[in-house]
């Protein structure tokens, strides 16, 4: 059961993350989605120009192969993603129950795309690297545009 939370956790995380931000900051949600994409074409874009293959003896949770756009390991889009919203969450909502749901998650998805063999250590670490950068990124973007005029640490962080 570990295991395949480990592997559907980014869509957790990112259908937790949506549902929240929309009911609490709407006019965030519209960003949210905006770097959420733009997250996934850099992973994408970074795959197909590092070229990286992924180990050679991957354990399939669905003896499914993967999409031809998607071949290649580095980085981890798995580890990209709930780094990501786990950045996003924990400065959006300070909830210390919130905050650790996020990292158990993340770290159960980093341990399993590395247990299963889906991504090297590298692949995994780049990957929750670059998606903490995106998420530090989409802070800096809504505290210039959107919260100017607001202490971004007076936010209503009540959920």
């Amino acid at each position: 059961m570990f295991i395949y939370l480990g592997y559907f956790d980014p869509y957790i995380l990112n259908f937790i993350s949506f549902v929240l931000v929309f009911f609490s900051y709407p006019w965030l949600f519209p960003p949210l989605i905006c770097f959420t994409l733009l997250s996934y074409v850099v992973n994408f874009s970074i795959k197909n120009i590092i070229r990286q293959p992924r180990p050679s003896n991957e354990i399939r949770l669905f003896n499914s192969d993967h999409m031809k756009i998607d071949t290649y390991g580095m980085p981890s889009g798995h580890a990209q993603i709930v780094s990501f919203f786990t950045v996003i969450l924990i400065y959006l909502y300070k909830n210390t129950y919130l905050s650790l749901f996020s990292l158990i998650v993340s770290l159960a998805t980093y341990y399993q795309r590395w247990l299963y063999r889906a991504h090297t250590l590298g692949q995994v670490v780049v990957g929750a690297c670059l998606g903490a950068a995106t998420g530090y990124i989409f802070i800096f973007y809504i505290n210039d545009t959107y919260l100017e005029d607001k202490n971004p640490l007076q936010l209503d962080n009540e959920l």
